[in-house]
């Protein structure tokens, strides 16, 4: 059941995050979407190692969006 409560929160959080990563003017400094996908790479294999794969998923499709921020929005136009 938690698995699914995570899941869902991050998946929320993910939603939140589509619009900088579809805006090409967008801009996030390259230390802070670096930090955080580093951070949520921790949770990710953490929550596969609890045995809550859908969290851990859910959480790797966020790491994807913050690398993508990482490479895409990271520098100024």
């Amino acid at each position: 059941m938690w698995d699914m409560v995570m899941a869902g929160a991050q998946v929320g959080l993910n939603l939140c995050l589509l619009p900088t990563v579809f805006r090409s003017t967008s801009y996030v400094p390259r230390f802070t979407s670096a930090s955080t996908t580093v951070g949520l790479s921790v949770v990710a294999l953490s929550l596969f190692n609890l045995g809550a794969p859908l969290g851990g998923f859910s959480v790797v499709v966020g790491v994807l969006l913050w690398a993508s921020i990482f490479i895409y929005h990271g520098h100024t136009k």
